[in-house]
């Protein structure tokens, strides 16, 4: 009966309609350094193409000027950011036969300090539920794709 339920409940859900943009002055190419971070909490074999997923996310982005880097800690101060991808999911039932369901979540953000109290600075941000009788793999490209097109 859960099961039923959050297949229902997913199969109902709207994928995002884009990026929420934040900062519309902002440019990749003026950015010190993006470092590309992966979020992996899917189960069961349902997200299985991580390291192509990085590649295609840093092409992607140096293709708009961006200089892809390990920026550590993304502070504000050095005009560093992360590109994270994170993906949350598994497969509906537990017999491991079911569809995959997921939530893609992709953000371009940074820290920094305002006062004496550290904040996430977040450019912009997209999120995504699907459910799906394939992987996530393609969704997760798709989602990337579409979230780095958005972008300046």
């Amino acid at each position: 009966m859960r099961a039923a339920l959050i297949a229902l409940t997913l199969t109902f859900a709207t994928q995002a309609g884009g990026a929420d943009i934040f900062d519309s002055n902002f440019s990749l190419g003026n950015v010190s350094g993006i470092e590309v971070v992966l979020e992996d909490h899917v189960s069961n074999g349902c997200w299985t193409n991580l390291r192509e997923v990085r590649k295609y996310a840093e092409e992607k982005l140096r293709m708009k000027g961006a200089k892809i880097k390990k920026v550590g800690l993304p502070l504000l101060i050095n005009n560093n950011y992360w590109f994270g991808i994170s993906v949350g999911g598994g497969r509906v039932f537990e017999d491991l036969k079911g569809d995959c369901y997921g939530v893609i979540s992709v953000s371009l953000y940074s820290l920094g300090a305002f006062g004496n109290i550290d904040h996430k600075a977040i450019i912009a941000e997209t999120s995504t539920v699907l459910l799906t009788k394939t992987k996530l793999n393609t969704a997760v490209l798709e989602v990337t794709n579409e979230f780095i097109s958005e972008l300046k």
